[in-house]
């Protein structure tokens, strides 16, 4: 465990915020619906974070061709998943164009499921306890050989 607990004085975000490396960048790989709140606070604090809208009901329009952008200009460390849609639609590509030494986060047991079926075993892959901004955190930063994050 990375030391972050529920006692910790700060707020989930904040959490992230306060021990994340400043060292690795992110995908953050979200639908129409997904709030702002992390990718701002983290983009305000120089965490190199890529916020990409992979799916409105159903999967965006121009995805292949921005997503392709994207991995041409940055080399990503992380893939952060929060549901199985978002999986689904990028699996594809993802599965070409990432080095193999990213790691893939999965927001919950249905979209690792998701994870396992499209990416089978080719990366390393980490799956949130629970679904909160601490266990994301808690995951991310775990140590590889980390069972219990």
């Amino acid at each position: 465990s990375s030391g972050i607990n529920a006692e910790w004085p700060l707020r989930p975000g904040d959490q992230i915020i306060a021990t994340f490396p400043r060292s690795l960048s992110w995908v953050y790989l979200c639908g129409n619906k997904s709030l702002d709140v992390l990718p701002e606070k983290m983009e305000g604090e120089g965490i190199g974070l890529h916020r990409m809208e992979v799916y409105h009901v159903g999967k965006k329009a121009g995805l292949d061709s921005a997503l392709l952008a994207a991995l041409s200009r940055v080399e990503f460390n992380i893939a952060v998943f929060f549901s199985p849609s978002g999986v689904y639609y990028t699996a594809a590509l993802l599965s070409q164009h990432l080095s193999s030494s990213c790691v893939l986060v999965a927001f919950g047991k249905s979209t690792a499921a998701a994870v396992d079926e499209c990416f089978g075993g080719r990366f390393t892959v980490r799956v949130c306890r629970r679904p909160t901004p601490q266990s994301l955190c808690e995951t991310v930063l775990a140590k590889p050989g980390d069972v219990d994050c």
